[in-house]
């Protein structure tokens, strides 16, 4: 039995397997907790089997990644196949109903390792989140002094060239939560943002949160600068970057609604940024 606890969900972990609680990366070890966190709001049990694989032939598929893994639904219970095309059968099936209680994980004999990460993980993150005021978000975090700032961008965009400019800076002013993921979430009131297991080029994942002060969707300029962005193009652009599973008419209401009260609660700017140290005086100087 392990426990892991991402963006303050918190995943109990069990199996009579041991080989299926094994094998972490070492990115995921920073997020697995010695004990259980008893004051945890969303607490998810997970149970890891070995042995036959269900049936899925005959379910009706609302979406196939086109990669590695699709989805399927049967009333209100869904079902997660991970078959790469290397493959001829599945790795592993998921199986989760619409309270997100408890998911049941049947992994094949090919299975040497825990398949709870990436993409499993994500995509229960997401339909857990969707229910929870929450979502995931491809963008960067950091926290400067008692600032949280976002910096959501597609890949491209400057998230890790940003975050390294902070790399120097001391521990107890700075925070580099994510260069990639993060999750946020509105709780008792207020928004919060989460490093998340996921990391992009830079390897940023610290398993942290911090109340959100502002966004700053990045662009890179000849001189740093901030432009004020009205709700419509935040709105636009945020949704580019969030997970939502738009196949999925009910949760993908719950995202859009989470994302407009996130833009309506929270400044929103265009960053245009220069790609050096000067964006850390003027990011640590912003009046939020």
């Amino acid at each position: 039995m392990i426990y892991m606890e991402i963006g303050g969900v918190q995943f109990s972990v069990f199996s009579r397997s041991p080989h299926l609680l094994q094998k972490h990366e070492a990115v995921y070890r920073r997020f697995i907790r010695k004990t259980k966190n008893m004051a945890a709001a969303i607490d998810v049990t997970i149970h890891l089997e070995a042995g036959d694989l269900p049936e899925t032939g005959n379910l009706s598929e609302i979406f196939d990644s086109g990669q590695s893994w699709s989805m399927f639904r049967e009333g209100d219970v869904y079902w997660i196949v991970r078959q790469p095309r290397a493959f001829s059968e599945p790795l592993w099936v998921a199986r989760f109903g619409r309270d997100m209680a408890e998911v049941t994980v049947y992994c094949s004999d090919k299975i040497t390792s825990t398949p709870f990460r990436y993409p499993l993980d994500q995509v229960l993150l997401m339909y857990i989140l969707a229910r929870n005021n929450g979502a995931i978000v491809h963008a960067a975090g950091l926290r400067i002094g008692n600032k949280g700032l976002l910096f959501p961008g597609p890949s491209g965009a400057g998230k890790s060239t940003l975050l390294r400019q902070f790399a120097g800076c001391k521990e107890s002013e700075v925070s580099l939560l994510s260069d990639d993921r993060i999750i946020i979430r509105k709780i008792d009131g207020d928004f919060h943002a989460f490093g998340t297991p996921w990391p992009g080029e830079e390897g940023i994942a610290l398993n942290e949160g911090m109340s959100l002060s502002g966004i700053f969707f990045l662009s890179h300029g000849e001189q740093n600068s901030l432009k004020e962005l009205n709700q419509p193009e935040v709105l636009e652009k945020l949704l580019r970057v969030t997970s939502i599973p738009w196949y999925d008419r009910d949760v993908m209401d719950d995202v859009l609604h989470f994302c407009e009260d996130l833009i309506t609660k929270k400044p929103c700017y265009e960053l245009l940024f220069t790609p050096d140290s000067s964006i850390t005086n003027f990011l640590k100087t912003l009046p939020l």
